[in-house]
C-alpha cells in the first residue's frame, strides 16, 4: 500500500535530469517517486527498462511508472511494465493512457501487490473494476470526497453507488480538460479559494473566461 508515503513526481527528457531531480526529491524527504517516461525522445522498449532501472539504482527509493503518452510522445508498452514490475524495479503505475485494454493486462498480468492506479478521473470505476486500487485525480483537488465516493463504492462492493458518483462528477471532469491540465484545476481552486493564484508559467496560460464559465457551472 502506498497509503501515507511521500510520492514526489520526478520526470524529465534525459534519464541524468531524473536522477538529479529523484536526488533532490530524496533529500528531501521524498519516501518514494513518480517517474514518467522521458518526454519527446520516444525511446524504444530497450531504452525505457534502462532508463527506470537507472533511476531505481541511483535513488535507491520505490519507482511508481507514469504512463501518459499523450504528453510524453511515447507509450510504455506492457511487456516493459510487467518486466520492471517482476523484477521489482517499480512497485505500481500510474497508468493514463486511456486504454481500457492496456489497463486491463496491465492488470490482468502484474505480480501480485503491484499498484495500479488510474491516471484518468473518467476512468476510475472501470478501472478499478479491472484491478486498480485508486487514483492519482485531478478533480480530487476541488472535489475530493465526490472522488472519494467512486473508490469508496467500488472498496465495498457497491458498484451502483460508484457508477452514480462517477457519472455524477464526469461534466466537471470534463471542463477540467477543456484546456491543458492544470490551467482549469488551478482556476477552479481560485474560484474556491483554496489557492490564492491561479498563475501558470508560460507556455501555459490562465484559463479563458469561458472555460472558468464552464468550471463554476460543472460544479452547480
Amino acid at each position: 500500500t502506498l497509503q501515507g508515503t511521500l510520492i514526489a513526481g520526478c520526470g524529465a527528457s534525459s534519464t541524468a535530469r531524473t536522477i538529479e531531480l529523484g536526488l533532490l526529491a530524496r533529500d528531501a524527504g521524498a519516501q518514494a517517486l513518480l517517474v514518467v517516461n522521458p518526454p519527446y525522445n520516444k525511446p524504444t522498449p530497450a531504452g525505457l527498462l534502462a532508463h527506470y532501472r537507472a533511476v531505481a539504482k541511483a535513488t535507491a527509493l520505490p519507482l511508481i511508472a507514469y504512463n501518459v503518452p499523450g504528453r510524453t510522445g511515447a507509450n510504455l508498452p506492457v511487456d516493459v511494465v510487467i518486466e520492471l514490475a517482476k523484477e521489482g524495479t517499480i512497485i505500481g503505475i500510474k497508468e493514463a493512457s486511456g486504454s481500457i485494454e492496456q489497463m486491463t493486462e496491465i492488470c490482468l498480468r502484474a505480480p501480485s501487490g503491484f499498484v495500479v492506479l488510474s491516471g484518468e478521473d473518467s476512468l476510475v470505476l472501470p478501472a478499478m473494476s479491472l484491478g486498480a486500487t485508486g487514483v492519482v485525480s485531478v478533480a480530487g483537488n476541488a472535489v475530493p470526497k465526490k472522488m472519494l465516493a467512486i473508490t469508496d463504492g467500488v472498496r465495498n462492493g457497491n458498484f451502483s453507488a460508484a457508477r452514480s458518483a462517477q457519472f455524477a462528477v464526469f461534466p466537471l471532469v470534463k471542463a477540467l480538460f477543456s484546456e491543458s491540465n492544470p490551467i482549469p484545476v488551478k482556476a477552479l481552486l481560485r474560484e474556491l479559494r483554496i489557492i490564492e493564484s491561479d498563475a501558470v508559467r508560460l507556455p501555459l496560460l490562465v484559463a479563458a473566461n469561458d472555460t472558468r464559465a464552464q468550471l463554476l457551472a460543472a460544479m452547480g
